[in-house]
């Protein structure tokens, strides 16, 4: 089959590559982004709520029952507001917080340690902290998530309740932290965006640079292949490197020097072959001549009875020169196949009628197991019928005149296994191939030579051709089909799968 390659196909596969490696960058740096963010902002926004919480705490120890009454007047004298100044500014100072108010139940002011003129406003980022100042004055100590505010800053702080003498929740505490802790958290977060930015542009000209890198290693195989494609064996590809693409570059200049390597051998014999086809044919036309003139000349010699048998024996020679050639002429130069419909079972009982067993001779037995029905297939008939004559001359031959041939066809659902049990192997069949299994019970064949019963002009008989199951084998192959042969010392059974 030839190699086609669809035009600019480079150009889909870098695309391909390329937003493949961008998509997963982007991808993973927003999920690694995402992560890293919430998890460690969750952590920080914890951790930092529960300091201005012991710090909100701290700062109401530092008011007593008696400053809770004194914040329930309409305003606190100056001498008040600094007591509490005095008291609260030191906690302020040691737990490095940004500011601590007072407010009522109001939400108003009634207490601001930086900013006194504060004192009866309402604050203005309590509307950020509702949710978190009630929970306070339901007596439980609170602190708000971050929050940035309208001017992009980032703010968070934490409440308390204040008791009455009585044990009731008048006020709420709240303590504000330091803007530029804040800000450093702010800066970190956006120093982590820039950074991760900075690291998926940088990721992503890495991507590109292999991307490009493997796209152009790709296209030297292309255009190697396009040039075997075209015919030429002479070129290698660049394979310095060590990655998996410089492997496969290697490999491929392997399989080159490998086909190229065939392909002069396969010529070189397809030079021989002609060559010999040439000269078989050559020498098969004085052969016909010479056979003539030998008839001729035996029939002047008929009285003479030691020439008739010389002239009779230079004749045999002649035809069995001659059946050599005619079997090299069909083995180098197989005819066209003519494929028609053919009853598989009569072509087999015609072959068989034509064996040369002698009925006063030899004693050989056919046992036929043939399917119920006939079976017709698409063959051509006369290269099949000498592909089976020549598996039965080889049973007849290696079984000396004596012994049985069974012929078994089918087609099978699963494994197809070989009649000599004592042979371990199988044919996984399919049922789009019907199979002609014919089996001896001869010597068998010597293991060493069982891979080598289908090679050209390999015999182990005397004056044999060795070009009978090599013809066999081809003519098989031209049906698309396949032939095996399993052997013991029980005998040699041949399965010729043809396709239906």
């Amino acid at each position: 089959m030839a190699i086609k390659f669809r035009k600019g196909y480079q150009q889909k596969l870098a695309t391909r590559t390329m937003s493949v490696f961008v998509v997963s960058v982007i991808i993973i740096y927003l999920i690694a982004g995402y992560l890293f963010y919430y998890i460690n902002l969750n952590e920080l926004d914890k951790d930092f709520g529960k300091k201005l919480i012991r710090v909100a705490d701290a700062a109401s120890e530092e008011i007593t029952p008696y400053s809770v009454k004194l914040l329930s007047q309409a305003s606190l004298s100056d001498a008040d507001n600094n007591r509490l100044v005095k008291r609260l500014a030191p906690i302020m100072k040691s737990g490095d917080i940004e500011n601590i108010t007072i407010l009522n139940i109001k939400q108003v002011t009634v207490f601001d340690l930086m900013r006194p003129e504060m004192a009866g406003v309402r604050n203005p980022n309590t509307y950020a902290y509702r949710e978190e100042i009630e929970k306070a004055f339901k007596g439980t100590a609170s602190y708000s998530p971050l929050y940035r505010g309208q001017d992009r800053h980032l703010y968070k702080s934490a409440f308390h309740p204040l008791t009455s003498e009585k044990g009731e929740v008048e006020f709420v505490i709240a303590v504000d932290a330091n803007p530029q802790f804040l800000q450093l958290i702010d800066d970190i977060l956006k120093w982590i965006a820039i950074s991760g930015a900075a690291s998926l542009c940088v990721t992503v000209f890495l991507s590109l640079l292999f991307a490009n890198t493997v796209v152009k290693k790709v296209r030297k195989l292309e255009q190697v292949a396009t040039q075997i494609k075209d015919g030429n064996f002479n070129v290698s590809i660049d394979s310095k490197g060590d990655d998996e693409i410089d492997q496969l570059a290697e490999t491929f200049n392997h399989m080159i020097r490998s086909i190229s390597k065939k392909i002069e051998h396969n010529a070189r014999l397809a030079a021989i072959g002609e060559m010999s086809a040439g000269i078989a044919h050559e020498i098969r036309n004085p052969l016909g001549s010479i056979q003539i003139y030998m008839d001729i000349l035996r029939k002047k010699l008929e009285s003479n009875k030691s020439d008739s048998e010389i002239c009779d024996r230079v004749s045999k020679e002649i035809e069995i020169l001659n059946n050599f050639i005619t079997e090299f002429l069909v083995f180098s130069r197989p005819p066209s196949l003519d494929l028609r419909k053919h009853p598989v079972h009569s072509l087999i009982d015609e072959v068989t009628s034509q064996l040369p067993i002698s009925s006063e001779r030899d004693r050989i037995e056919i046992i036929k197991e043939y399917t119920e029905e006939e079976t017709i297939i698409n063959i051509d008939r006369d290269q099949i019928k000498r592909a089976l004559f020549n598996v039965f001359i080889n049973s007849i031959q290696a079984m000396k005149g004596q012994g049985t041939i069974t012929i078994q066809t089918g087609r099978f659902n699963g494994a197809l296994e070989p009649f000599n049990e004592a042979d371990g192997n199988g044919h996984e069949e399919d049922t789009n191939f019907f199979c002609i299994k014919i089996r001896d019970n001869g010597p068998g064949i010597d293991e060493k030579n069982i891979d080598k019963v289908f090679d050209p002009f390999f015999s182990t008989k005397n004056g044999g051709t060795g070009l009978g199951l090599s013809i066999t084998q081809k003519i098989i192959k031209e049906h698309n089909g396949e032939i095996k042969i399993f052997s013991a010392a029980s005998g040699t059974e041949i399965a010729i799968y043809l396709p239906v």
